[in-house]
């Protein structure tokens, strides 16, 4: 609970400071790094809200699958914009 609190609180200001740095740099690799750090921000909303406050308070038993499948869909078009810009980089 700890860790999802700090991450809670640490991960918007690095992310987007990361974000920030990259766009200055016009580092394409910084800036997929901040939305992985977005994800990771995503990831510890879904969890503590889905996961851990439905299930505790509420008793409901599915809502932390459900809230692990609401993950995929941000992960998948994050990655997949990060795969598009590393093969422009290669061209």
């Amino acid at each position: 609970m700890i860790i999802l609190l700090v991450s809670l609180v640490v991960n918007p200001s690095l992310g987007w400071a990361k974000l920030s740095t990259g766009k200055n740099l016009k580092s394409a690799e910084l800036k997929a790094d901040a939305a992985d750090t977005f994800i990771c921000l995503y990831q510890t909303i879904v969890v503590l809200g889905g996961g851990l406050l439905l299930v505790r308070y509420l008793d409901l038993w599915w809502a932390d699958p459900i809230a692990a499948l609401l993950i995929v869909p941000y992960a998948l078009y994050e990655g997949w914009k990060s795969y598009n810009k590393g093969k422009e980089l290669k061209e």
